[in-house]
């Protein structure tokens, strides 16, 4: 097993790995499934893989997708760290291929799939996803389709960071605060850990999160960002949009926007939320960025490769 290093400032343990497996763990993968056919890109993600066979899921976390595609007579093989989310997977139906790795180095030969999907997983390694990327291009036959999402780094998402998020972390980490609350100081050694986050960074230009206790978790993009570092890569960009603007209200804002079920991935909006997603709109709040790319069928030249956005 080939576990994502770059995931991790400090201690031994992969963080993001962890948490995102005890997350997985909590449901049960039938339940996972079910929440695949409400997604707001399914009937994308079934419109483009049924024309674009196999697939290959990169940070496939439980592996519900690939079931759920199943379904659909879609061929797909899942990869992620986790060797017990693969041991569940396989028991559940071992028929759907579940490999252990790293997305940034796929144990697939070059132009074996004609689909890839990412699933806002590249946003979590550390030196940024030009390696993710270069591998989502070499393993995809020419003239093959990937799907990736990444979060989405808005200007309101921004403002909230500044105004609101930011502080409140702060005033949850005070020392004096957590001792009145009787709970434990947080000694992670933020602003060390953090400090050396920010030092390892990929780009200056990019938003990056860390987690309560300062060590790294994902990156932002804004869609000029990623569009730009799929192009570098060797693709071409069919689609970019963002989407749940819901979500993305709830996540900069907290409970002042709304809640976020991650059990069924719903979010209930207050009064001021739905007013802010009513004048605003996905485009303008979503969650997440969507793009589809493309590996053109012949190889490129200087010539074809954009000066910019």
């Amino acid at each position: 097993m080939i576990s994502l290093e770059t995931m991790e400032i400090g201690p031994p343990e992969n963080r993001v790995s962890d948490s995102f497996e005890s997350g997985f763990m909590t449901l049960t993968l039938e339940a996972q499934i079910r929440v695949c056919e409400h997604h707001t890109l399914t009937p994308l993600y079934l419109e483009t893989f049924q024309r674009h066979q196999p697939l290959v899921e990169a940070g496939c976390g439980s592996g519900q997708w690939m079931h759920y595609f199943k379904k659909f007579g879609i061929d797909s093989t899942g990869i992620d760290w986790s060797e017990p989310l693969r041991r569940r997977s396989l028991e559940y139906d071992p028929t759907v291929r579940f490999d252990n790795g790293d997305m940034r180095a796929l144990p697939y030969p070059n132009d074996s799939f004609g689909g890839v999907v990412a699933m806002g997983s590249p946003e979590h390694v550390l030196e940024g996803p030009a390696r993710v990327f270069q591998e989502f291009y070499r393993v995809l036959r020419p003239g093959g389709v990937a799907i990736i999402t990444v979060p989405h780094y808005f200007f309101l998402r921004g403002i909230a960071k500044k105004l609101f998020t930011g502080p409140l972390r702060r005033l949850k980490r005070s020392a004096w605060l957590r001792h009145l609350a009787h709970k434990a100081p947080v000694v992670a050694g933020n602003p060390r850990h953090y400090a050396q986050v920010i030092a390892d960074r990929y780009r200056e230009d990019i938003h990056l999160s860390v987690d309560f206790e300062g060590f790294f978790y994902e990156y932002y993009f804004t869609k000029d960002q990623i569009k730009e570092e799929l192009l570098k890569a060797g693709f071409t960009i069919e689609k970019c949009f963002a989407f749940n603007g819901a979500a993305g209200l709830i996540f900069s804002f907290g409970r002042l926007a709304g809640v976020y079920d991650s059990t069924t991935h719903e979010s209930r909006l207050t009064f001021l939320g739905r007013l802010l997603h009513k004048a605003l709109a996905d485009e303008g709040l979503g969650h997440m960025i969507c793009c589809v790319v493309r590996k053109p069928a012949y190889p490129l030249t200087d010539r074809d490769i954009p000066k910019s956005i």
